[in-house]
């Protein structure tokens, strides 16, 4: 017996549906089982006659009627039903309609054994680089296809292979293995209609079924299963809307009845939860407002669900325009922007990047739920102008000699360490000019140190300004320029990558030749120069610096304001 206030018998009732279904999908399948058997007779009935027509053809010719060939071809083509129908040379030329293959006989036989027609111009009916055509060749096999013809609707066409027995040989001397095509083109409309009347029968059948189905599913469902359930939703959507304090009345003692009883219990623990919530938003919403770092979050479809006026601010954007305009172009970079927001890990490519006079650092991700489904996007924005700009000045001050603004000797030992090892991986040019400014002592010794400095920054000056110029008179075009530095006291160097010996001392003469034009309170100043090349002898970088070293001795044993060559 069936129970009605039990759920689990009404789903009895529910499975009509799906048996209904079931039924609808079997007869479907059935119909579409018959369009394809129908469209399968349809192609083996095409195949079976041009079969026929090449077995006929063959006859006619092996038998010595080629004289009557053209007549066969004729009645081919003057049968009903057909939309084209003819025989074909292999290059796509209806066949027996001019006297070229009758003259290559006669030719290959030495007599005229076959009579000359009256000469006609054979149509090309396919195209000879038709890939239909060329596979038919290729394979020796038929080739059925479907097509649309303007005027006559769909059609099919069978490419039926006329294959060489040994007998042709006797009057076709040519090797080819297929000596003509036979084409079958017939119109789809019988098909078509016999398919759109089954498709129609099985279309009645289901919703004759269906219809059956549905009403007698209806009738019971409704009143056992629908109303109950109805109760239960229109309960549901006053809470969504809020109101927690709803109830469902609890009526019976079935699932329906326990499902109610268990809403009840929910909306009113939710109603405790909401209350928390809703101050966990509050406190939430106040830390987000108030900080200092732009805040903006997308929903899952990418519209922009919360922009905090830290973000407006920091970009020069109204919170309007940021919410029309969406994440993606927040610095009017789509492509950047994209990049870091589908980064595989969180913060991989959070980068840097100049917009509206003002450098950001932005951290975009994508966020997941729990499940693995996207929730949406968040990005976070920092003006971080006033910490890049420190950043730059602390570096520059780590490199850089305070007195002559060169490079220090800190970096000039890292330089000359880099530039070595690249000189010698790739075997090119590197050269180092190491100077002494000649008699500085007494400058110092004379006039005090505040004049030695000022004589250390105006040579520092002409080496910053002879390291960074082009060369265009000595022919020196190094791809990279040359590094200016400080290495000691009163030696300064100029590091120059790609720099040949030779070139270096060009160099090396501009800068010795420009000093010694200095006037620095009224003095001339000179300097001595000596030039190094890294080569074999080298092991380390520091053994070119002794190499222009020694240069720079022998400069000053020379008499000063010189340029020497290293070894």
């Amino acid at each position: 017996m069936f129970n009605f206030h039990r759920i689990g018998h009404r789903i009895l009732f529910v499975v009509g549906i799906v048996v209904a279904l079931g039924l609808a999908a079997v007869i479907l399948l059935y119909a579409n089982q018959q369009e394809q058997s129908i469209l399968e007779q349809n192609e083996r009935s095409l195949v079976k006659v041009t079969q026929s027509v090449s077995a006929g053809l063959k006859a006619v010719m092996l038998k010595g009627y080629a004289d009557v060939a053209h007549v066969y071809g004729k009645r081919l083509r003057a049968i009903k039903g057909t939309v084209d129908y003819r025989i074909l040379r292999i290059d796509g030329r209806e066949a027996f309609i001019d006297n070229e293959t009758t003259l290559q006989v006669n030719q290959s036989s030495g007599s005229d054994r076959f009579k000359l027609r009256p000469e006609l111009t054979a149509e090309q009916v396919i195209a000879p680089t038709d890939p239909r055509l060329a596979q038919l060749l290729a394979d020796q096999k038929r080739q059925l296809f479907y097509d649309v013809m303007p005027g006559i609707g769909s059609v099919v066409t069978v490419l039926e292979p006329v294959l060489a027995d040994r007998a042709c040989m006797e009057c076709h001397k040519s090797g080819a293995a297929v000596r003509g095509v036979i084409k079958l083109t017939t119109s789809l409309s019988t098909v078509e209609n016999d398919i759109r009347d089954s498709w129609l029968m099985s279309i009645g059948m289901v919703s004759v079924g269906v219809l059956f189905i549905f009403t007698a599913v209806y009738f019971i469902a409704k009143r056992s299963v629908v109303n109950p359930i109805q109760a239960v939703v229109q309960a549901m959507a006053v809470a969504a809307k809020g109101d927690l304090s709803v109830k469902i009345p609890v009526t019976g003692n079935d699932e329906i009845s326990r499902m109610a009883e268990s809403f009840n219990q929910m909306s009113g623990q939710l109603g405790q939860l909401y209350e928390g919530l809703q101050d966990e938003q509050n406190k939430l919403t106040t830390i987000i407002l108030g900080s200092n770092e732009g805040i903006v979050v997308t929903d899952p479809n990418n519209n922009v669900v919360l922009v905090n006026p830290a973000a407006s601010e920091i970009l020069g954007k109204s919170r309007e325009r940021i919410l029309e305009e969406g994440i993606l172009m927040l610095v009017d970079d789509p492509e950047w922007m994209q990049l870091r927001i589908t980064a595989r890990k969180h913060n991989e490519l959070a980068g840097v990047i100049e917009f509206n006079g003002r450098i950001l650092s932005i951290e975009a991700s994508t966020t997941k739920g729990t499940s693995g489904h996207i929730t949406g996007s968040a990005a976070i924005v920092r003006d971080v102008t006033e910490e890049t700009r420190l950043a730059a000045e602390l570096k520059r001050l780590a490199v850089t000699d305070g007195l002559t603004g060169l490079y220090n000797r800190r970096h000039f030992d890292e330089v000359m360490e880099s530039e070595f090892k690249r000189a010698r991986r790739y075997k090119t040019h590197f050269s180092v000019i190491l100077l002494d400014i000649d008699y500085f002592k007494n400058f110092n010794d004379t006039y005090g140190h505040d004049c030695g400095d000022r004589v250390l920054k105006a040579i520092g000056v002409v080496l910053r300004d002879v390291a960074a110029r082009q060369w265009p008179e000595s022919k020196v075009h190094a791809s990279k320029v040359g590094i200016a530095c400080r290495y000691g006291g009163e030696e300064l160097t100029i590091v120059l990558p790609e720099l040949s010996r030779a070139e270096a001392a060009i160099v090396a003469e501009t800068a010795r030749r420009e000093i010694a034009e200095l006037r620095v309170d009224g003095m001339q100043v000179t300097a001595s120069l000596g030039v190094a090349e890294c080569s074999e002898s080298h092991q380390q970088a520091s053994d070119m610096v002794v190499s222009a070293d020694e240069a720079l001795y022998r400069a000053k044993e020379a008499g000063r304001n010189c340029v020497m060559l290293g070894h």
